[in-house]
């Protein structure tokens, strides 16, 4: 089948191998041998943007790691209230967290995905035969809770604009990771609307705060998927918090709030 992936991927940086020549890229966690081996007890799952990967609360009986696409894991108490994103899921990303049995989240396609499909009882009988597919779990693990150490430091930030320079700033690093050098531009794959869940605030909140950063000159958007830095300096101190570009920014919320003024200040 000529668009089979041809073995599962766990990408992350290495976490716990020192002063190594790929020091702060990311590669494949896995071995040729690995992943040939996570391939035989996987099956190719293709879901097109919108559909449902699995819902919270169900019976979590496999893990799903990305092949191609984007995937968001949120989470929403009752049909048609609020979402919260947690994270997006890229090329190499593991999904499928459960607490007592069931998936501690839901997961829906943002595009055509992709992913590999593993059942549990497969993997945890070939992690107890296999001690480097443990480790590289464990390290892909330890990648994932510093992204979400990270997702939790954007989210304490009041204002819009600094949120939105803090999440580009993670995106620019984990393409420059995976690349092996910076982009030019950032490649935003996520909708506005994506972003705004991810982010705690409104679309409209997100659409004000990159149009505030376009005129104080620090980003230049080419579309809503490519934002290129032009001030590094300006942006560099949004993303620390000494910076707040002039004018008002709706830094509402989706819990409520009000429209703050962005001034420059010494500290978050």
């Amino acid at each position: 089948m000529a668009n089979r992936p041809l073995a599962p991927k766990l990408i992350a940086t290495r976490a716990w191998v020192p002063g190594s020549a790929d020091a702060g890229l990311s590669r494949s966690l896995l071995s040729q041998e690995e992943a040939a081996k996570l391939a035989t007890i996987a099956t190719i799952s293709r879901f097109r943007r919108g559909d449902t990967i699995y819902t919270a609360g169900t019976q979590a009986d496999a893990v799903y790691i990305i092949s191609s696409g984007l995937v968001k894991v949120f989470r929403q108490d009752q049909p048609g209230s609020q979402i919260l994103i947690f994270a997006f899921a890229l090329e190499g990303d593991i999904i499928g967290m459960a607490d007592d049995g069931a998936y501690s989240n839901s997961a829906t396609a943002a595009n055509n995905v992709t992913a590999y499909r593993i059942p549990i009882k497969s993997l945890r009988s070939r992690m107890l035969s296999d001690l480097g597919l443990d480790l590289a779990l464990l390290a892909k693990l330890v990648h994932e809770l510093r992204a979400s150490q990270r997702h939790a430091f954007i989210l304490s930030e009041r204002l819009v604009a600094n949120k939105i320079a803090m999440f580009i700033e993670m995106l620019e690093q984990d393409q420059a990771s995976r690349l092996g050098l910076t982009p030019e531009e950032v490649h935003l794959p996520m909708s506005r609307r994506d972003m705004a869940e991810f982010l705690a605030a409104t679309p409209a909140a997100i659409t004000r705060g990159f149009k505030t950063l376009e005129k104080a000159g620090i980003l230049r958007c080419r579309d809503n998927h490519h934002v290129a830095i032009l001030d590094q300096a300006g942006f560099t101190q949004l993303v620390n918090g000494s910076l707040h570009p002039g004018g008002d920014v709706a830094t509402r919320t989706r819990n409520g709030g009000s429209r703050l003024p962005l001034k420059r200040s010494g500290s978050r």
